[in-house]
């Protein structure tokens, strides 16, 4: 059963555009008194006419723009890395490609992609370029110009998705682990199949992250996912997931219909238009109580977890480096004579003995040969251990693979359902 759209009427939308405008007027007074207010009217939606001003207040690029007047200038003059160059030139016919602004090769709309994705790959070289940053950019150049989405841009990678675009996509695989983690409490049986089929959550929420539902989601819902996002951050991607996950796999006869993974990642890769409709999404996510506290929780779990595995893992040139210094150490130990005591160093000896109460010397000295006798026993020596890593180091990801695997080159046409031109006049 498909959900109709809600038609907003239009002296809604006018009450709605005199709000919006009487906030951008005074905007630091609003973000320090009212933020709920703020936050309200984000999630109704932001009038379309106003968007691109709202965005830029929500994320802080007007701001950081005018702190670096000729900073993008300055960039876009530059040549480019050659390696990234190639790397985004191949990419840009393949962004929303039923877009007027990118349908035509070489146009106007692939040339500011270009431009901004060579800029930020010059803004950030450790980072680069990565094939998930190009969705992005290419709605927020839907909505302003070049410059102005250059500041967005670096605001959403460095405040909001930070860590998503390095190499290894650790930060995606942490967030990944706490999706899980927060699907075990919303979704206990969603949770045991996915495990029981090892569906790793990096398969599925690789896409709906780092490109933010640009890639999933109908063009209108689209537009309101990003309206909450930039205002309230990282959490409104984890409810849109928990909402697509409860829907297309909540329920027991859900979850009969997916016997294994390959059946699973079908319904996950063609969810229902009736799940991703706006009202039903925004409804439903803002049902699900997924906190700040909740995450910042989970996500202190995951790393101390992640750390502490990799603390007990030893690999085999570790190994092969300390069993040759400690080789190398006995060696010497045998051909140099210990030095003579001084009385410094008696002094310190029995400054030692103190702390051990009325316990002898010559009893400390017998405990000090039992040790090392154990220490010298050939059947606790490390050369007689087999190094087995308790945890294997996750491997570095190709990202450019990885999203041609689990996305589709397809993308939600803004201008399918006739509705107005993105890119203000």
């Amino acid at each position: 059963m498909s959900l109709p759209d809600i038609a907003i009427p239009v002296a809604v939308l006018r009450k709605r555009e005199m709000k919006w405008l009487d906030m951008l007027d005074d905007w630091d007074k609003w973000m320090t008194k009212k933020p709920k207010k703020v936050r309200e009217r984000c999630r109704k939606g932001i009038p379309s006419s106003l968007r691109a001003r709202a965005w830029q207040r929500l994320c802080g690029g007007k701001k950081l723009m005018e702190k670096n007047k000729l900073t993008f200038q300055d960039l876009d003059n530059q040549k480019g890395d050659p390696k990234w160059v190639e790397i985004i030139v191949k990419d840009l016919d393949r962004q929303f490609p039923f877009h007027e602004m990118f349908r035509e090769k070489g146009g106007t709309g692939q040339q500011d992609l270009f431009r901004l994705l060579k800029a930020y790959s010059l803004y950030n070289p450790r980072d680069g370029y990565c094939q998930a940053m190009a969705p992005v950019a290419g709605v927020l150049l839907m909505h302003m110009t070049a410059e102005e989405a250059f500041w967005c841009f670096v605001q959403i990678c460095d405040r909001y998705l930070t860590g998503y675009y390095s190499p290894g996509l650790e930060a995606v695989q942490v967030d990944g682990e706490v999706l899980h983690a927060l699907l075990k409490k919303v979704l206990p049986a969603t949770y045991k199949h996915m495990r029981k089929h090892c569906i790793d959550p990096i398969l599925y929420m690789t896409e709906w992250f780092m490109c933010i539902f640009s890639r999933t989601l109908p063009w209108s819902s689209v537009l309101r996912v990003w309206d909450m996002f930039l205002f309230e951050g990282i959490k409104v991607l984890f409810r849109v997931s928990l909402v697509i996950l409860t829907y297309t796999l909540g329920t027991r006869d859900d979850i009969r219909k997916c016997p294994g993974l390959y059946e699973s990642m079908q319904v996950l890769k063609n969810i229902p238009p009736e799940c991703l409709r706006e009202e039903y999404l925004v409804e439903e996510m803002l049902k699900i109580h997924v906190f700040e506290k909740d995450l910042e929780s989970e996500h202190s779990l995951t790393v101390a977890r992640r750390n502490a595995m990799r603390s007990r893992q030893l690999s085999k040139d570790s190994a092969a480096d300390m069993l040759k210094s400690i080789e190398a150490l006995k060696k010497k130990k045998k051909k140099v004579r210990p030095p003579q005591s001084t009385e410094a160093d008696e002094t310190r000896s029995m400054i030692s003995l103190v702390g051990y109460g009325n316990e002898s010397p010559v009893k400390h000295k017998k405990k000090r040969e039992k040790k090392k006798t154990k220490e010298r026993d050939p059947g606790v020596s490390i050369y007689n251990q087999t190094v087995k890593p308790a945890w294997s180091e996750p491997e570095l990801i190709n990202v450019e693979e990885l999203l041609d695997q689990t996305l589709p080159n397809s993308y939600p046409d803004p201008m399918a359902n006739g509705r107005e031109k993105d890119r203000p006049n």
